[in-house]
């Protein structure tokens, strides 16, 4: 039930981040950056779960076993990070403290040329959008490639450790 739940707590963050990064991203870059950003993904997984692993398997200071080590030294991380984002970033560049004046102006004038230049898009509401053939195919590839991608990385340490009784989970 808590895992649905937590579920629930993060599934708008993959959108949010991807409607976010089209505000500061022109068009010739989106892709890129979109893509570095889903690269991430299994980035995090070749990195976070030796790490998390041998966290568990490890660190068991003070009487606490290794999996609340594990929630407490990635979980502090991840909450400082949330934090800084919520208190440095802003929702548009026309918001930014952080950047001159010129640069401000510079990106904003890149995006509104941008925005010109795309072609008259059709505006649908969210069921008709949710309803289209397109939209509808890629969710369903989307839906498959995470049901992989998640079933390897969330069991992965155990089908290995299965292979020899001397392997660790790290």
């Amino acid at each position: 039930m808590l895992r649905f739940l937590l579920g629930v707590a993060e599934a708008g963050f993959f959108p949010g981040i991807i409607v976010y990064l089209t505000y500061w991203f022109r068009a010739k870059e989106l892709a890129t950056t979109v893509a570095l950003f889903t690269a991430a993904i299994p980035v995090s997984y070749i990195i976070g779960a030796p790490l998390s692993t041998w966290i568990m398997d490890n660190v068991h200071w003070f009487d606490w076993s290794g999996w609340r080590w594990m929630l407490v030294l990635e979980g502090a991380h991840a909450l400082i990070g949330g934090i800084l984002c919520f208190a440095w970033l802003t929702d548009k560049p026309s918001d930014v403290k952080w950047l001159e004046p010129h640069e401000r102006e510079w990106l904003l004038n890149q995006l509104a040329n941008d925005a010109k230049a795309l072609p008259n898009a059709k505006h649908f509401g969210s069921l008709k959008a949710m309803m289209n053939q397109k939209v509808l195919y890629l969710s369903f590839i989307y839906f498959v490639y995470q049901c992989g991608s998640l079933g390897v990385g969330y069991w992965m340490p155990q089908i290995i450790k299965g292979f020899s009784k001397t392997l660790s989970h790290t």
